[in-house]
């Protein structure tokens, strides 16, 4: 994408899917109709700039999420991270995350609490629900799975809406 001083840039998605830009963090805005993030050059800056789709998709039951990645690998340890904030703290999220092993098992933590065990499907998809925070994929190389691990809760009481301004 390239922009000029006085253009805005809209990516959208309808099953809730993460944008990142490579050069800038942005963070995406999902609830349970779909999800997009708009930028303009003062967030991005002006001449060319890469933005990806990412396999990773994001769903609230209920409200708005704020979304950004910060890691994405895509080979090696495939390690992942992100962030979430919500329009409020305690509103179940479904996370799927690809770009994944394809049969291998993932476990699922909240910080040193396991959650779940799971095994990316054949397109190399997992997927889980929890409320919104701060994850971390770390790849374990004695066992060959990746944990995500919760820490610091954010968003309660900040609100977020479809459209406006966040």
């Amino acid at each position: 994408m390239q922009l000029d001083p006085f253009s805005t840039a809209t990516f959208a998605d309808d099953n809730g899917a993460i944008f990142e830009f490579v050069q800038t963090e942005v963070a995406t805005f999902a609830d349970a109709n779909g999800s997009f993030v708009s930028v303009t050059p003062a967030q991005v800056g002006l001449g060319v700039n890469t933005v990806v789709a990412r396999n990773f998709f994001v769903v609230p039951n209920s409200g708005g999420v704020l979304v950004n990645p910060t890691i994405w690998e895509q080979s090696g340890g495939f390690s992942k991270s992100w962030t979430a904030r919500a329009s409020d703290g305690s509103i179940q999220i479904t996370y799927t995350v690809g770009d994944l092993q394809p049969g291998v098992s993932y476990r699922v933590r909240r910080g040193s609490t396991q959650v779940a065990r799971l095994t990316a499907d054949q397109r190399g998809f997992i997927s889980f629900a929890t409320t919104p925070g701060t994850y971390r994929l770390i790849t374990n190389s004695s066992s060959g799975t990746i944990d995500f691990v919760e820490s610091v809760p954010i968003g309660s009481g900040t609100r977020f809406y479809r459209g406006g301004s966040f």
